[in-house]
């Protein structure tokens, strides 16, 4: 549990009792903390007002330097396993990481309005709700796993073949980025303003995989089955 108040910056309340007894666990960072999660008892998350991101493995005893996303520092995070988490930022900006951390990809760039969200809630990685000034609500959903059933056509058909052995064909071309993703929701291959039609997939193991592509805000998925 984070104290908010001015008197206990930097300090957490812990239980290891189910809440029948409490003893304080000291942040290194004289600072507010704004959000709290943990995966299990050891592993946890937390932000600090303007600091970042700070992460535990033994259950607050010590924790890592500030983590930056960006060059910036989130307003929020949500640990969904050890090895997965999501964080926001006030201008509604997400990031998410699959490594415990270390690497973080931004999936929603944000609002770039005049509305600050600093609390967001979370039922998994792909759904929230962030709750900003003056009333405001924002829904967040990334189905970067499976395909809405409200897809058109077009974005059904986004490379050939399809099931594919080692190599597909991208329709159209140029995009500014490209993505794979596992079924468990790993990404596999990134590539930042990919160029071009000819995708070789040698590396990748058969199986069933999501490819989405991005064309500036929208994000364009498809199926890939590697036999």
């Amino acid at each position: 549990m984070a104290l908010r108040t001015t008197e206990y910056k930097g300090l957490l309340l812990k239980t290891t009792d189910g809440g029948a007894s409490w003893h304080f666990v000291q942040i290194p960072i004289d600072e507010r903390i704004g959000s709290i999660s943990f995966a299990n008892p050891e592993t946890g998350m937390i932000t600090l007002y303007n600091q970042g991101i700070l992460i535990t493995h033994d259950g607050g005893e010590t924790w890592s330097e500030p983590l930056h996303i960006n060059e910036r520092a989130a307003s929020f995070v949500k640990m969904i396993t050890p090895e997965r988490a999501v964080a926001t930022f006030e201008d509604a900006m997400v990031a998410i990481t699959a490594d415990g951390g270390e690497n973080w990809e931004l999936r929603y760039e944000g609002q770039h309005r005049m509305v600050r969200y600093p609390v967001s809630f979370f039922l998994d990685e792909q759904q929230s709700w962030m709750v900003g000034d003056n009333g405001a609500i924002l829904r967040y959903k990334d189905e970067y796993l499976g395909l809405p059933s409200n897809m058109s056509y077009e974005q059904q058909k986004l490379f050939y073949p399809n099931p594919a052995n080692d190599v597909i064909y991208l329709l159209p071309e140029n995009h500014s980025g490209l993505s794979i993703y596992d079924m468990h929701g790993r990404k596999v291959f990134y590539q930042e303003k990919f160029v071009g039609s000819r995708l070789a997939l040698d590396f990748l193991p058969a199986g069933i995989y999501q490819l989405v592509l991005r064309s500036g805000y929208k994000k364009l998925h498809q199926k890939l089955v590697l036999e």
